[in-house]
């Protein structure tokens, strides 16, 4: 009879099966790069991203994986550094094996100047020299830091309250000291964590301050969050990460719709010369969103020169939006606009994701989202009256998400959907808008779903989690010249292609490998019925 240790193992060994399947995409080992995810390179006309391969004469067959460079001025495509030297280089200075057809690292920064490669491998950082073909490791600034602008500070979170650390100096003081279990600063409400299997503390070492520094790095515009009074909800953690095989309750404040007592957001800005805190003279924000926070979630900027932040104040029941502006040196608020529905108001079309909202400082405007005449459409506010200037896009089509702003030009690159009528509703095109007078032209349309990708869309969300993608892919070059877009559609091949601004085919980027799909299987067949009603 086997032993209650060998049964527990075996129990175990099941779940982390389930486990793996759940979280492993089957369709990424049939079908290979029917989706990249650009990261275009400061200062130039390139990006990398990393391309998939079937390793030949391996049983059983093996996915390889390969970082590319694309030139698109020079129209090029080809392997960013020479794989087996790079595995080498990184083999000595780690003491760990590196396979060069699956290389261990992520986070990359290329530097076209220096020809030096900055990334991420084995829980530390390097830096990679192509003259020396050598390594070496770098001092890691933690992932749970939040760099200001100019690069000489860090903000962080230690024992709920907020702390600062000169990146040169090692220096570190406090802001704030009167924070405290389930009345922290800069936090997610406890619920964000719900059912996941980790410490307190565990919790607040891995999160982010949801925190925004101020342009000049001068000030920080952050939250205080109330949560004492939030009831406790409980939660069963079935396979524990320790290796426990009981399961064990978890106990988070979570509000549920009839309750009073919710997580309240206190808003606050503190200036760093002075230490002085400024709290806001309005009432604290409930907690109504649930994934996104106020700054994760592009709810709160501040003005060009910091004298001013803005924050949305979202109701209960998500049928009211408020546009608030706050005097940072006096704690002075005011309404500038709002937003209100019968039904729910959703500030993106993602379910949860940050809102499409796009200040503009220098003119001290807003780009707003709604869907207010029925279609998502894009509208441009004055941030001194409060008043619509404009509504940039209109018609019965919507705007899928805004993808590259031009400052000068004053022109948007949006990604649009149902504006042809004979189509898939769902395909999206590729569209220039002048912000001013409404005026658009398309980059790139057809039959076909056009995807590029931003920081914040869901397929690149995912692609992070399995280090396919970092929150600075995107598939817009920064200066909004060239366009990377995924063509596809159900029927036929997905092709990555490269646009310039005009939307001409600079160049073919990659062609699904769809040599992994079973025999015999076939192209679905596109359907189209119509609705209960017989008329749509």
């Amino acid at each position: 009879m086997e032993s209650n240790k060998i049964v527990d193992q075996k129990i175990l060994a099941k779940y982390r099966l389930a486990e793996k399947f759940e979280h492993e995409s089957c369709v990424e080992s049939m079908v290979l790069n029917a989706q990249i995810f650009p990261h275009w390179i400061d200062g130039s006309d390139c990006f990398w991203y990393i391309h998939k391969f079937r390793k030949q004469g391996m049983s059983p067959p093996v996915v390889a994986k390969s970082f590319r460079l694309v030139d698109a001025q020079r129209r090029t495509n080809c392997e960013a550094f020479d794989h087996q030297l790079f595995a080498n280089a990184l083999s000595r200075a780690s003491k760990n094996d590196v396979e060069s057809i699956n290389l261990p690292i992520s986070q990359l920064v290329f530097d076209l100047e220096t020809n030096q490669l900055e990334f991420s491998a084995f829980g530390k950082s390097w830096r990679y020299a192509w003259s020396s073909n050598t390594c070496e490791e770098l001092e890691i600034t933690p992932c749970n830091w939040l760099v200001s602008p100019d690069k000489e500070k860090a903000l962080l979170i230690r024992d709920y309250n907020l702390w600062v650390r000169h990146l040169k100096t090692g220096e570190e003081y406090a802001l704030t000291s009167d924070g405290q279990k389930h009345y922290a600063y800069a936090v997610q409400p406890e619920r964000v964590n719900m059912a996941i299997d980790r410490s307190d503390k565990a919790w607040l070492d891995a999160t982010n301050p949801e925190a925004l520094w101020s342009p000049d790095s001068k000030k920080i515009l952050t939250v205080h969050v109330d949560e004492r009074e939030v009831p406790e909800f409980p939660t069963t953690c079935y396979v524990p990460s320790d290796g426990a095989i009981r399961p064990h309750l978890i106990q988070t404040k979570y509000a549920l719709p009839e309750d009073q007592a919710m997580a309240k957001f206190e808003l606050l800005a503190i200036d760093l010369e002075t230490r002085k805190v400024c709290k806001a003279d309005y009432s604290a924000i409930l907690d109504t969103v649930i994934l996104a926070g106020l700054f994760s979630g592009n709810r709160a900027w501040w003005s060009d020169n910091g004298d001013k932040a803005f924050f949305l104040d979202v109701g209960r029941g998500q049928q009211q939006v408020k546009v608030i502006d706050f005097d940072t040196t006096t704690g002075a608020t005011g309404l500038l606009f709002q937003e209100l529905s019968d039904t729910y108001i959703d500030l993106s079309l993602e379910f949860e994701r940050p809102a499409y909202l796009l200040p503009l400082p220098a003119s001290n405007e807003l780009i707003w989202f709604s869907e207010r005449s029925g279609w998502a459409h894009l509208y441009l506010y004055d941030l001194n009256t409060g008043v619509c200037k404009n509504q940039i896009t209109g018609g019965d089509w919507l705007v899928r998400e805004i993808l590259h702003i031009d400052i000068n030009r004053r022109e948007l690159i949006i990604q649009v959907a149902g504006r042809i009528k004979t189509r898939d509703p769902y395909y999206r095109e590729i569209c220039l808008v002048n912000i001013d007078t409404g005026n658009l032209e398309v980059i790139a349309s057809g039959n076909y779903d056009h995807l590029v990708c931003t920081p914040t869309s869901i397929n690149v969300v995912g692609a992070i989690s399995f280090s396919q993608a970092t929150t600075n892919c995107n598939g817009v070059s920064s200066d909004g010249q060239y366009i990377a877009t995924s063509r596809s559609r159900i029927d036929d091949l997905p092709i990555t292609i490269l646009l310039d601004r005009a939307g001409n085919v600079v160049m073919e980027v990659e062609r699904a490998d769809i040599s992994g799909l079973p025999g015999g299987w076939q192209w679905p067949e596109p359907v189209k019925l119509l609705a209960d009603d017989q008329k749509n």
